[in-house]
């Protein structure tokens, strides 16, 4: 995987987090993630499972889509992989790699796994990381290591010095902000 080359601020028009540790609150949804959204909650169950319903599916949308530059890293293209998913049966318990690509990191799907991961990241838990170069390094630095389990799904990893149990807080955090502490490179639980 290689680094991405656009840089953000963290400053995205895509909402905020509440000063109270609840939800993240995205700004509107466009309509292309409600089709998204809809299409992945159908083809993507249980093992497979990338978003826990349609408010994490279209917060993270939100973000992603208001970051993305082009090319293929686009909500099209990661629909594209969730109807790919649909007629593999992403449904089943074993690994359907279709929804990966077209989950919140795309795996290099449709873009890159670290520049998903910091547009999330730094969107939603704005403390985590410095800025998106920060993560960025932090993010390159954890994909090296050897023998990560699995890729992010909806139940995890929940621990472990790995990228995919970062990715699991930073998603968990949409609806409970306590969950950004997890989601640094020094993490009380991924570790």
């Amino acid at each position: 995987m290689t680094s991405g080359s656009r840089q953000g601020s963290g400053s995205l028009d895509a909402g905020g987090p509440k000063g109270d540790g609840g939800a993240y609150e995205a700004g509107p949804a466009p309509a292309s993630c409600a089709s998204y959204c809809s299409t992945m909650l159908t083809a993507c169950k249980m093992a497979n499972a990338q978003y826990t319903g349609d408010p994490q599916c279209e917060a993270a949308c939100t973000i992603l889509s208001n970051a993305m530059l082009g090319g293929m890293d686009t909500v099209a293209c990661r629909a594209t992989h969730a109807t790919a998913a649909t007629m593999m049966g992403g449904f089943g318990t074993g690994p359907v790699p279709a929804c990966w690509q077209a989950g919140p990191f795309s795996y290099g799907g449709c873009g890159d796994e670290c520049e998903a991961f910091c547009t999330l990241a730094t969107h939603i838990c704005p403390s985590a990381y410095a800025n998106m170069a920060a993560c960025q390094l932090a993010c390159e630095f954890y994909i090296t290591i050897p023998a990560d389990p699995s890729a992010y799904t909806t139940k995890g990893p929940t621990s472990g010095n790995y990228l995919a149990c970062r990715e699991y807080y930073t998603m968990a955090a949409i609806a409970d902000q306590s969950n950004c502490p997890n989601v640094a490179k020094v993490s009380p639980t991924c570790m």
